[in-house]
């Protein structure tokens, strides 16, 4: 079977060319979610060089680096998604073709 091809069991289809199409566009999320840690904290640091008050400024700083570890981590979190989709994807391909390969040597075997 391709990889163009759906496999089908039990009314369950993978589209496995679909799942490596997808994953391109998870990892992109993740990228963007990574731009985006990097833009917010950008924005928070310079709200707390211009809060002037010490405690605004200690708490707009805690804020800047827990919204860049969560838009980091949600971007690693993606890229391993999309990894997954990939190797899922690869999975499906190879649990069709074994099977396949076994009974040609069965076959093979009979003949």
């Amino acid at each position: 079977m391709g990889s163009n091809e759906a496999i089908m069991v039990d009314g369950y289809s993978a589209d496995t060319a679909e799942m490596i199409t997808g994953s391109s566009r998870v990892r992109g999320l993740g990228d963007q979610s990574r731009t985006l840690g990097t833009s917010l904290s950008s924005a928070l640091a310079g709200l707390t060089a211009a809060a002037g008050n010490p405690d605004l400024a200690g708490a707009l700083e805690s804020a800047t680096v827990a919204a860049a570890r969560v838009m980091l981590d949600t971007g690693s979190l993606l890229d391993h998604v999309g990894q997954g989709l990939v190797q899922t994807a690869h999975n499906y391909d190879k649990a069709d073709q074994v099977p396949a390969q076994h009974l040609t040597s069965i076959m093979r075997g009979i003949e």
